[in-house]
């Protein structure tokens, strides 16, 4: 039974990475540009409308990232994986998610085998024991034996090369565990990798009181594209604010009442209230049509 599992599992790993090294993370072509677009809003916090790759040479779309690895942008980036050669984004982010489970599984497994085998072997030490205490009577009442915990580490250090296939099961698979564990978490924040880089500024910046985030309909909002103010004047080699910029700045540090100031106020328009809607959408990748206009779908029918 375990040979077959093993003949089928080992070589899942290698197919799931050539799979995902050549997939398409979602690159972003004059081609399909404008459909690219229409995927998602602009929050202008961390992505503002009008900004121009200029590698690519067209507007960014809103949670897209130039690599410069892969020297393309790519839809809702996630990250550029050394591991497999390519990016993670808004086309194989399930591909990503199946590799590391296979991965996880596989290494769960290999030290699960492990375990049996050296469990095994603890069992015959120890019943070689009892034999021995039994056949000898009390000429050895006084031999002190040696714990469970000793027979295993020393059942693990005769066996070499399976001692040390065993502790680094163990220890990856705890690592890619984690891993698989923080990218579902990501997803189902509805959020990635390189935007938890841009929230963690945001986050850092408000806290230090060196900016505000407006309200979309607030009225300083009229000609402008981001909802983040800084609260300090510019510096010397920095652009000077114009004289209405000036007051609405000087404004917004008395009046604290206006924008918000903490980061439980500030909501990411790229997420649900629902988690579980969040993994499935962030899994699902692909989509044709915009993100606010696909339909609710029930996964459970209504009875008549």
């Amino acid at each position: 039974m375990y040979r077959w599992l093993v003949l089928l599992a080992v070589p899942t790993p290698y197919i799931s990475l050539y799979v995902l090294s050549v997939s398409d993370p979602g690159i972003i072509t004059p081609q399909n540009h404008e459909k690219h677009l229409q995927l998602f809003p602009y929050d202008n916090i961390i992505f503002t409308p009008g900004v121009l790759c200029p590698t690519c040479n067209f507007t960014k779309p809103a949670r897209s990232k130039h690599c410069s690895a892969c020297n393309v942008c790519v839809a809702r980036h996630d990250h550029h994986c050394v591991w497999i050669g390519n990016c993670v984004g808004y086309s194989n982010t399930h591909l990503f998610v199946l590799f590391l489970m296979v991965n996880t599984s596989l290494l769960a497994y290999g030290a699960y085998l492990h375990y049996l085998i050296f469990s095994h072997r603890v069992a015959q030490i120890r019943l070689l024991q009892r034999q021995t205490i039994a056949s000898f009577g009390s000429a050895l009442h006084y031999v002190r034996l040696r714990s469970t915990s000793q027979l295993w580490w020393s059942a693990i250090i005769e066996a070499e090369l399976g001692g040390a296939l065993f502790l680094i099961c163990i220890m990856i698979c705890i690592v890619t565990t984690a891993f698989l564990l923080h990218h579902l978490w990501l997803l189902s924040s509805g959020t990635t990798t390189n935007e938890s880089f841009k929230w963690a500024d945001v986050k850092d910046a408000l806290s230090s009181g060196i900016i505000v985030v407006l309200d979309q309909d607030d009225e300083y909002m009229r000609g402008r594209k981001s909802r983040i103010i800084p609260l300090d004047p510019p510096m010397e080699d920095e652009e000077p604010e114009t004289p209405r910029e000036e007051a609405m700045r000087l404004n917004l540090v008395q009046n604290t009442e206006r924008g918000a100031r903490q980061w439980k106020q500030i909501d990411n328009v790229y997420a649900s209230e629902s988690k579980w809607r969040n993994l499935v959408d962030g899994i699902r990748g692909g989509h044709v049509e915009p993100m606010w206009e696909r339909p609710r779908r029930r996964w459970f029918k209504r009875k008549a």
